[in-house]
């Protein structure tokens, strides 16, 4: 009885499984190699001809499977002969069974990735970042990780009221092109922006974007309830290399970022064991650290720039929190709470 096509096809398809992962090694073998490799494992899996003997094959066999791969996975693979009649895979990290991903996804899965970022565990983020590295590692783009992974930043609940232009932005991010942004502040007239979006952040129900003004020169934080309308630009979009979403807002607590100004050390006595336990929970700062605790008081510092911000979240703490240091901070803050007093 003669083997139908499909079983035929089913055991080819186990050949070459054998021969790719063999050269997706990086090493060389030679036909006689490969044969005997290939009727170890058909031994090892049981596969059976027709007749109830094992499906061995013969070196004519591998040549003619050498010779159909290359034929039909051309555009993946490249089989490199050596001399000696060795064979390999000319680029290792090739595969018959690996698909191509282009830039655009690539940065797609990493944007995504970023996206949900603050609402998945340590673990859950590592093991989905693990998956993403493992489809594009076979990509020979000059993108990093954490150039998309961070163009995301949420910090509270999501604003539905700017979503139609984070789509927009977004896809400026993925395909790197220049935005013309017509935006207006409250009480002036609308500018129109030439601006390469970086990044976009959430904070407090607003959102905002980074993004690089051709116009100054710089790198500046936009918010989205200024946007009048978006169209693309005629500019060709800029990449600062060195620019990371995380880093530029690394001692801020907010929206509110300042070059070429260093962040101030402040150290916070915290009492009541309500606020105590709140602090601890939801630090004010990613670089809190507990200085002590006992006898119901708590004593962190952090650095941060000093902002508005930064005095609205001590004053959301109440009579339960003193700042200790540094100078500037308290006169400042006693300055605001005379503000407030002044009112009444």
């Amino acid at each position: 009885m003669m083997p139908t096509r499909n079983q035929g096809d089913i055991k080819q398809l186990f050949r070459w499984s054998i021969i790719d992962g063999l050269f997706r090694t990086g090493k060389s073998y030679t036909a006689q190699e490969l044969c005997d490799l290939v009727n170890e494992e058909i031994k090892n899996k049981e596969i059976l001809n027709n007749e109830g003997g094992l499906a061995s094959v013969t070196k004519r066999t591998i040549n003619d499977d050498l010779k159909n791969m290359q034929q039909i996975f051309g555009s993946k693979i490249e089989i490199e002969e050596l001399g000696s009649w060795q064979y390999r895979y000319y680029n290792k990290k090739t595969s018959i069974f690996s698909f191509t991903v282009s830039e655009d996804q690539e940065r797609s899965f990493y944007l995504l990735l970023g996206f949900a970022k603050e609402k998945l565990d340590k673990f859950e983020y590592e093991r989905i970042k693990s998956f993403i590295d493992e489809i594009c590692a076979n990509s020979n783009h000059t993108s990093t990780i954490d150039q998309y992974s961070n163009a995301y930043l949420v910090t509270s609940s999501t604003s539905s009221q700017e979503r139609k232009w984070i789509d927009k932005l977004y896809e400026s991010i993925i395909h790197r092109k220049a935005l013309k942004v017509y935006y207006k502040k409250y009480g002036k007239n609308a500018e129109e922006k030439n601006l390469s979006v970086y990044g976009i952040k959430e904070y407090n129900g607003r959102w905002y974007m980074v993004a690089y003004d051709h116009l100054s020169l710089k790198t500046k934080v936009f918010k989205l309830d200024n946007i009048k309308s978006i169209e693309n630009s005629d500019h060709i979009y800029f990449q600062s290399e060195d620019f990371d979403l995380v880093d530029y807002f690394e001692y801020s607590i907010g929206i509110f970022h300042f070059i070429g100004i260093s962040p101030i050390h402040v150290k916070l006595e915290i009492t009541n064991n309500a606020t105590i336990e709140r602090v601890e929970q939801n630090p004010i700062h990613h670089t809190q650290e507990v200085i002590s605790k006992k006898d119901e008081i708590l004593v962190i510092s952090f650095d941060v720039y000093n902002t508005p911000e930064l005095i609205q979240k001590i004053f959301e703490l109440g009579a339960d929190a003193k700042i200790l240091e540094p100078k500037e901070l308290i006169d400042e803050y006693k300055e605001h709470l005379e503000d407030i007093m002044e009112r009444y």
